[in-house]
């Protein structure tokens, strides 16, 4: 694997969750009052079912912490490590993932080639756009927390994120990113004709690699996701040819 992080929708490997309890579920109090976001304890009992999503070698399991925080974990061995957010049944429709992020250490290639790339979404996951990944210009130093500052931060020198033998992508030590993209997923409203399928948003680490995340999220609303903003930033970016992105 030549990446280090990953931030992309995928499946459960293949597994479907609870398509009687996700139905059940969408129609309580608690899923009626659903917003697009991650699902907590409570819809994931309903509807998760006997998966044990973070069960193999790879799967380092749901975070549980609070944002802004440096990812500085012990790296033992040489197997990449995935963590995941499972995605609500409350979103339905076109939604963004986003994640906003700083490289601290990351191991030396003579290409200089990102170590980033997405993988495609999974099957119940549709009309997947390009990952964009843009710098960020950070405001002047207010006396805030970095992390902070970078959230208010402007988008700038925007790329179409490439695995390393595509192009790569920019992954600067101690730069500020803001990676999105975009894509339709069906929750509560499209009844589940075809049985629940758990969808979820990773990140993903290779030995050797720290980063600081200061917001990992998906979401639906106005606020958050300006369509015609993301569709700018897929037409205007740019492409790193050979590792090298000018």
């Amino acid at each position: 694997m030549e990446c280090v992080v990953r931030d992309a929708l995928c499946g459960s490997g293949g597994s479907s969750g609870n398509t009687t309890g996700a139905r059940a579920f969408c129609a309580s109090p608690a899923g009626r009052a659903l917003k697009c976001g991650w699902a907590d304890q409570k819809e994931q009992d309903a509807t998760v079912g006997d998966l044990c999503l973070g069960c193999g070698t790879v799967w380092w399991g749901e975070p549980t912490f609070e944002l802004p925080r440096d990812f500085i974990e012990p790296h033992t061995s040489s197997l990449y490590k995935m963590a995941y957010h499972v995605i609500s049944v409350g979103c339905n429709g076109r939604v963004v993932v986003r994640m906003v992020f700083k490289v601290l250490k990351q191991p030396e290639r003579p290409d200089n080639c990102t170590y980033f790339f997405f993988e495609d979404p999974s099957s119940f996951v549709s009309d997947p756009s390009p990952v964009i990944r843009c710098g960020l210009a950070l405001p002047p130093d207010d006396g805030s927390d970095e992390a902070q500052r970078a959230l208010r931060s402007k988008e700038v020198h925007c790329y179409q994120c490439k695995r390393c033998n595509q192009g790569g992508c920019p992954n600067r030590v101690g730069q500020w990113y803001s990676d999105s993209f975009t894509a339709t997923v069906e929750g509560c409203a499209s009844g589940f004709p075809s049985g629940y399928n758990i969808s979820r948003a990773s990140i993903v680490l290779n030995p050797g690699v720290d980063f600081s995340l200061a917001k990992f999220e998906v979401c639906n609303e106005p606020s958050c996701f300006d369509a015609a903003h993301e569709g700018e930033k897929a037409r205007s970016a740019k492409v790193c040819e050979g590792g090298r992105c000018a």
